[in-house]
């Protein structure tokens, strides 16, 4: 019963609204963004491994969380789909077509370009879905 009051959870429209927390979200963005920067800069034993693949997990995630920040709106399956989407796109056609490749190279944010990097942002989105999940407001 609503008495005319505003609720915290007025944004919510029922048990299947997809708005999420920005406040979580950003609470989540605050923990991955270091550590998938500290990962992919990581210079010890098995440094490579770590760099390019274990980050890539983060990346996707590091992503998600930004885009859902931007609109929180947004349903997970549609943001992680599309973040999965883009850079598996970027790694096959960095891969296949030099002149997309050799800009991007020189940043130190994207590094190696590799196909093998695809099952990890797929990781990176299983465990993305269950973040996004987690930042859903809930009606009470």
């Amino acid at each position: 019963m609503n008495d005319g009051r505003l609720s915290p959870y007025r944004d919510a429209e029922g048990p299947d609204d997809p708005t999420k927390n920005r406040i979580t979200l950003i609470k989540f963005l605050v923990i991955c963004m270091p550590l998938w920067l500290s990962l992919h800069y990581f210079n010890g034993p098995q440094a490579e491994l770590i760099n390019i693949y274990i980050s890539a997990i983060l990346l996707l995630i590091v992503a998600s969380l930004i885009i859902q920040i931007a609109v929180p709106r947004l349903r997970e399956k549609q943001v992680l789909l599309g973040c999965f989407v883009v850079l598996s796109g970027i790694e096959l056609l960095a891969g296949q077509i030099p002149a997309i490749g050799a800009p991007l190279s020189g940043t130190t944010l994207f590094g190696d370009f590799s196909i093998n990097k695809i099952p990890y942002y797929g990781v990176g989105g299983f465990i993305g879905f269950f973040i996004l999940q987690a930042c859903r407001i809930h009606k009470r």
